[in-house]
Parts: structure tokens; sequence; C-alpha cells
């Protein structure tokens, strides 16, 4: 297993890159022996067994064009490719076979939207040292090179909240005798149209999952709802995807941003990319803390993999550089 993974298991040394034998004790957990051995990522751990090849090529079709001879690597974490691929197409040029970080990330963090949401950066700042980790919702991962980090704060609110309001926004307008169509159309317009000041949005907090540091089960909440605010749903729809940036900065305070020296945030992920009110909201989020967006679109390129391409692909990238960088395949 490779440090990427095991920092997400907890109890794990980043310093060291070793499993914290004295969190375990103390945890009750089982000793050291039954967890995996850590390896760099990309390090070759054996070979495809026959048999296994032979089992997987009758379920699978892709299988079957794998060789005989295909190495097995040490996997790399989903998180740091998705962190990657938003740095990537800014930095094209800065990875190798023996330097895997950007060289240029100062100043900027990233707001990356799917079904869940992360709002984190990257830091060389040694893990042991207080700084912006103090916030209870910031935990540090390891990156790729062992000098960089990567500080998140992850929320379990994000696209599958977006994901649960809109069908549900369908069916009060069919209830109605709305369209889908005119749903959609009602939607995308309230992200051209500002809040105004005598009538103010509700503030709406769409926490649906209980986010992991939170500790409560007090779930979402609405406040400042008035008549005309009940009477249109894109308003209540704005209100939900604000929500969900400001729970993000609950956890990822503006105040721990700017003591990285972040000044700059880029917006990626599929959901901030198919929803225009989703990315004004948190545009005008940030702004009004005076952060620039930078909004990132998805590569298709193998060079610059997109973000919802994930692990798939930075792994093929990562072979690439191994094979030219040793020679293998």
């Amino acid at each position: 297993m490779s440090g990427q993974l095991a920092a997400s298991w907890g109890y794990f040394d980043l310093a060291g890159q070793r499993w914290d034998a004295d969190s375990l004790a103390a945890a009750g957990l089982p000793p050291r022996p039954r967890l995996p051995d850590i390896a760099p990522v990309g390090h070759v751990v054996g070979c495809l067994s026959p048999t296994l090849l032979t089992s997987l090529a009758s379920g699978h079709a892709w299988a079957g064009r794998l060789p005989s001879s295909c190495r097995v690597r040490v996997p790399l974490g989903d998180l740091q490719c998705v962190v990657y691929s938003v740095y990537a197409p800014l930095q094209p040029s800065t990875l190798s076979s023996t330097s895997t970080g950007p060289a240029d990330f100062d100043g900027r963090a990233f707001l990356n939207f799917g079904t869940s949401a992360q709002l984190g950066f990257l830091t060389s700042e040694p893990p042991q040292q207080p700084s912006v980790r103090d916030h209870a919702g910031i935990d540090c991962f390891p990156f790729f090179s062992p000098d960089r980090y990567v500080l998140l704060a992850a929320s379990l609110n994000g696209g599958n909240v977006l994901a649960e309001f809109r069908p549900n926004s369908g069916r009060l307008a069919r209830a109605a005798n709305r369209t889908a169509v005119s749903v959609r159309d009602c939607l995308a317009a309230v992200a051209t149209k500002p809040a105004s000041a005598s009538d103010p949005d509700p503030l709406i907090s769409p926490t649906l999952l209980d986010e992991r540091c939170g500790g409560g089960t007090q779930g979402g909440s609405v406040l400042g709802l008035r008549m005309s605010s009940c009477r249109s749903l894109g308003r209540l729809y704005r209100s939900v995807c604000l929500g969900l940036i400001n729970n993000l900065l609950s956890l990822c305070p503006p105040a721990a941003l700017r003591q990285a020296g972040i000044d700059r945030i880029i917006l990626a992920g599929s959901a901030l990319r198919r929803n225009a009110v989703l990315r004004r909201a948190a545009a005008l989020r940030f702004d009004e803390c005076q952060f620039q967006s930078i909004v990132l679109e998805d590569g298709g390129a193998r060079q610059q993999p997109a973000v919802a391409d994930g692990a798939a692909g930075l792994a093929a990238q990562f072979l690439d550089w191994v094979a030219a960088g040793r020679g293998e395949s």
C-alpha cells in the first residue's frame, strides 16, 4: 500500500511515512504486522498470475488484452490524482519520473465539486509544524514528491445534495403543471440575476449528511424564509448552492486560507463545470472573501488528465513516466 492510501486510513505517521504504532496501541487496534507494508507509489509488487488473469478475462473483456507478464504496482491515491489534475493544466511541464509535484502552486487553492466536495491546497510545510491544520475540518495528506502535502477540507455534502434537490424541484413543478424543461430553464436563469438587498434569499445550510469532523446529527437548516422566496424554485436552488460553499468555508475558513498565502481559488470538478448556478455562487462567495476565482475546464488530453478521470487518467500518465525513466513497461 502507498502512503497516499495509508494516510486516508488514519494512524499514519506522515513525516516518517509509516504506521503510527503509538496511535494504534492507544486505540486498542491490532499490532503493526496485520497492516499492509508501505511502499512508494508505482513500486512493482509482482505480476499477474496466469490463474488470476484467466479469471479476470472470463468476466471482463479488457482483461483479455493484458499480457501474462503484466506488472502490478502500488496504486496511486484518488485524492492525489484529483489534486494533480487540478494543478497540471496550469503547470503541465513540472512532472517527471523523479519530481511529481507542481513547481508553482503558491497562492492557489482549489475547490473541487463532484459527488462530494473538497477545498484545499498544496504546501511544502512539514506536517508536524503548527499551521492551518489546527482547524478541525482540515486534514493533511502526502502528495507525490516527499516535500509536498495536500491540506484539505473534505465535505460529504456536494453534488449529491444538488442531485437530491433537483428531482424534487421537478416533481414540485410537475404538480404545478410546469414542464421539466421550464424547471431547468428556471434554475439556469437564476445564475444571471443577483439577489435583491430588499428581499434577500433565505440562508440554507444543506448539510443533509453529517460531516466527519462535526460530531453532531443536526442536519440542515433554513433561516429567513419569506413568502417571496417560497414562490421561486430558482432562488431556493441558488441558496442551496451558496449554502454548500459556505459549509466548505466553515471547514476551511477564509482566515486559514489567507494564513497559508492563498489569494486565488481554482474552480474544478464536474458539478461546477456543468452547473452555472453553483459556479456563480462559488465565484461570488470567494469574491466577498477577497479571493480571485479561476474556472478550470477539464482537459481531454492524456498529458492533462481531466479532474473527472481521477486516478485513471493520471495512472496512465504515471506509467509513461516510469517507462521513460526506467525502461520498463
